[in-house]
């Protein structure tokens, strides 16, 4: 037992020295009872609290501290204490012939000058401090109640995203992965699982958007359901950025335009990710980025969004160079309009457009070095960061042997959906509206056949999931 003092003194009196007999038998435990008389010249100004501490020789596991302690602190409390006092002390123990230390203590609990030299208040204090210890532990009960109720509900509220997470094996390692970021791990190989070859984009964007976060609300947000919130909101951006380039592309067309930027957001390959940690959802919402800043010339903003895109999932990479070379053709087309050939938006949709480019070079090459040299500098001043990007994923490639995945394109498939879909202005509600009714048919029944259409494999009790 802690010493208690309100002054934080311990005095100590002595050691008691006493002999224990009974008979020794492994099988069966005698205990024996010794009363041991002593006297304490204890000093007159203050008033104390006492307590003992047992040190048998032999088995000191097989000691009964509790029942002793409480008998010699109960009789000691009950009053004023003298200055001159005997008192008995009665400690139980199991089976010993050996001699046994009781080391006696006492601490002081109260100055008896404030008590008028009395010593009254004794019993109240001791009363205050069982009120407190009592108080103590009823707070600490509610708390731990608490605790216990926060960690239900928290089951309860996770509890679809815990089964769908133990049911998706690349969401739960890089879900996994990022809370290890989270954790302030330090990035080392051996941290880093082998099986992720994605990059660690959506991890650092995860850290970065939820470390304030927690900071500023003071909650806990390292968990998956948080993560796929993440996601939730870049579907949300992923519908603004789509609307900004609908009507950069086809200017006038608000209402409808929205409806078609909607059914982009809201496309079947990529939706059905939206609630899941994946990085579909932050990689297309990049490239849109990517190709939104294009669109307005802001290149250094759009080489920016192209370079986390690429971090985010490596095929990004040929997304990057598409914008590359949409800025070689912008130049090459001023340097034909220059040249006062005709670019018409009929040209621009065929072949010819094509040929207008090579022949634009070509009289570059003709009109001598100065021209050239003056067409190759606007290029590298138009997409020197692109190309930046470009040298440095190959770097990146050829010092590390990785590898792109060239089997699991999803979100090239949805970009290069986008990107059709977004070059056609809507001219009509009619095909947007029939197109929103299949793709929330589509969007529905995949969910359902997630959440509910679960099977077995013959080498696997666990359950599986259509994804």
């Amino acid at each position: 037992m802690q010493p208690w003092s309100e002054k934080g003194m311990q005095l100590v009196f002595g050691i008691i020295t006493s002999s224990t007999t009974g008979k020794r038998n492994f099988a069966t435990s005698y205990r024996i009872t010794v009363d041991t008389y002593q006297r304490v010249n204890l000093p007159g100004n203050y008033v104390y609290r006492y307590w003992a501490t047992l040190k048998p020789q032999t088995y000191p596991s097989l000691l009964h501290h509790r029942g002793y302690l409480e008998r010699l602190e109960s009789q000691f409390f009950l009053g004023a204490l003298p200055t001159e006092l005997f008192f008995k002390i009665t400690w139980e123990r199991d089976d010993s012939t050996e001699e046994d230390e009781l080391l006696l203590s006492a601490a002081v609990l109260e100055d008896k000058e404030h008590l008028g030299g009395k010593g009254h208040g004794v019993h109240k204090l001791y009363l205050a401090r069982l009120e407190e210890e009592k108080r103590i532990d009823a707070e600490q009960k509610k708390q731990e109640q608490k605790d216990k109720e926060k960690i239900k509900n928290q089951s309860e509220e996770f509890q679809a995203n815990k089964k769908v997470l133990e049911k998706n094996l690349q969401e739960a390692k890089e879900a996994i992965q990022k809370e290890n970021l989270l954790e302030k791990q330090e990035l080392e190989a051996k941290e880093w699982d082998p099986k992720i070859t994605t990059l660690p984009g959506l991890y650092l964007l995860s850290v970065g958007a939820l470390t304030p976060l927690t900071a500023v609300l003071g909650r806990d947000l390292c968990n998956v359901y948080f993560l796929r919130f993440t996601n939730l909101v870049g579907c949300f951006i992923n519908f603004y950025i789509l609307y900004g380039i609908q009507q950069k592309l086809h200017p006038g067309k608000k209402e409808i335009g929205l409806l078609s930027a909607f059914n982009l957001a809201t496309f079947p390959l990529l939706y059905f990710f939206t609630f899941l940690y994946y990085t579909d959802t932050v990689s297309t919402s990049l490239v849109l980025l990517m190709y939104l800043f294009h669109l307005y010339g802001h290149n250094f903003l759009s080489a920016g969004s192209g370079f986390v895109a690429v971090i985010v999932r490596q095929t990004n990479i040929i997304w990057v160079g598409f914008i590359l070379l949409r800025i070689v053709e912008n130049v090459l087309k001023d340097k034909a309009i220059a040249y006062k050939r005709k670019v018409t938006p009929l040209t621009l949709r065929s072949s010819k457009y094509f040929q207008i480019l090579l022949l634009t070079i070509q009289q570059s090459w003709k009109s001598g070095f100065s021209s050239f040299s003056t067409l190759i500098i606007d290029i590298l001043h138009e997409s020197s960061l692109f190309i930046i990007v470009c040298l440095s994923f190959v770097t990146f490639l050829v010092l590390t042997l990785m590898f792109i995945h060239t089997y699991w394109l999803i979100t090239d498939t949805i970009l290069f959906t986008f990107g059709n879909e977004l070059q056609i202005p809507p001219s009509s509600w009619w095909p947007l509206i029939i197109e929103f009714f299949i793709y929330t048919a589509i969007n529905a029944l995949t969910i359902y056949l997630f959440l509910s259409r679960t099977f077995t494999w013959a080498d696997s009790p666990e359950l599986q999931r259509f994804l």
